[in-house]
């Protein structure tokens, strides 16, 4: 059996109603995740106290395995958008009792040799003890039973081991280890957004943080076959369909694949800009926004290249076209958090001549005519993904 508690931050702060529907996409998003570990639905079982989920795997050797255990918390902390942070805790009563054997327990099994130590506890509810009477108690134990077989000491500012208790009513989680989340709102709380993938790194994570504002993100690929003039951008945008479909909490995964090639040998490598694929690519998105309702798309940019590209359109004022996102715009590479370190990627930036070109002085940008008829040519399918 494995407990997992999770915290959220931002969702906390809406209206009671709004909190319960969050808390339950929340909750159905986490469930959908682990199920594609081979995880039963029957297996899970979640509560819910006051500002915290927990939930409980019926989990047991051989099928509980440290590799599975290493999966179920990547899950939560790098693959659900809405929680801020878990711990894996051991669960009793709240009798003081009860806390101090299995806190003793924790400490005993944890602590190093010459290590020093802190007790953190919180309280939520009526109880015949203070937060500041369990720390101290249990501090003075853990130190009586311990010090002489591990030279331990007590430090309050600066511990290298803190052991939390979190006592929440008739019950109390005893964990030593904070994992961070990726934070945002729970997916399906705020639409659907297109996410365009050509194989950069920089759309990937675009999508990926448009995503973590509580979106579904319908990829929209533009793919490059192996050509004379191009290589191929096919196993990097595998790689990125794959991340989504892990990341995705969609009973169905699916994408629109667009032939690129032919597109880029009309425009030509030598007019091709930045600005010039960024607006192909939201016109043929524009015509495919018919076949379903989407509140935005979200395109990748790095700071170097948003400084030479003015793409039309970013200032076009027809209403019927859809709004566009640069998730990236305004944060520095190293500020980004993000599970995409290990995706591959090609195209864009200083692998594209686009990029390069984007630079130079007297390349115009392509008439709005020539643009619709490149448009008109493309290529597009619905395609549906192998995970459905």
């Amino acid at each position: 059996m494995i407990d997992i508690l999770v915290r959220y931050s931002e969702l906390g702060l809406k209206s009671r109603p709004v909190r319960r529907y969050m808390e339950q996409l929340l909750r159905r998003n986490i469930i959908r995740n682990l199920t594609k570990l081979g995880i039963a639905d029957s297996q899970i079982s979640c509560k819910k106290p006051q500002g915290r989920l927990i939930f409980s795997l019926a989990l047991e050797k051989p099928q509980l395995t440290e590799e599975l255990v290493n999966s179920i918390l990547f899950v939560f902390s790098h693959l659900v958008a809405g929680i801020s942070s878990i711990s894996l805790i051991k669960k009793t009563s709240s009798h003081f009792s009860d806390i101090k054997s299995l806190a003793l327990e924790q400490a005993a099994t944890n602590l190093s040799p010459g290590s020093s130590f802190a007790v953190r506890a919180r309280r939520v509810g009526s109880h015949s003890y203070t937060s500041r009477d369990v720390e101290r108690e249990l501090g003075a134990e853990i130190l009586d039973l311990l010090q002489e077989k591990l030279a331990i000491s007590v430090d309050l500012e600066n511990p290298d081991y803190t052991l939390f208790i979190e006592i929440r009513d008739n019950r109390a989680y005893i964990f030593d280890q904070k994992i961070s989340g990726i934070g945002g709102l729970p997916q399906g709380t705020q639409g659907k957004i297109f996410s365009v993938l050509r194989g950069s790194l920089a759309d990937v994570i675009a999508g990926f943080l448009i995503c973590k504002r509580g979106t579904f993100t319908t990829p929209v690929v533009f793919s490059l076959a192996q050509s004379d003039i191009y290589k191929n951008n096919i196993d990097a945008i595998d790689e990125h369909l794959a991340f989504f479909e892990k990341f995705q909490p969609k009973k169905k995964h699916y994408y629109y694949q667009v032939d690129f090639l032919p597109i880029i040998e009309t425009v030509g490598l030598e007019q091709l800009t930045c600005s010039i694929c960024d607006e192909i690519c939201l016109e043929i998105i524009n015509r495919i926004r018919d076949e379903e309702e989407i509140a935005g798309v979200s395109l990748g940019n790095a700071e170097k290249t948003l400084l030479y590209r003015i793409p039309k359109s970013s200032m076009i004022k027809d209403d019927s076209f859809i709004p566009i996102y640069y998730p990236l715009i305004a944060i520095a590479p190293d500020d980004i958090k993000h599970p995409c370190h290990n995706l591959s990627h090609r195209f864009c930036l200083e692998s594209c001549p686009g990029y390069t070109n984007q630079k130079k002085e007297g390349i115009k940008p392509l008439p709005n005519e020539t643009i619709q008829e490149i448009v008109a040519k493309a290529d597009y399918r619905l395609i549906t993904s192998r995970l459905s």
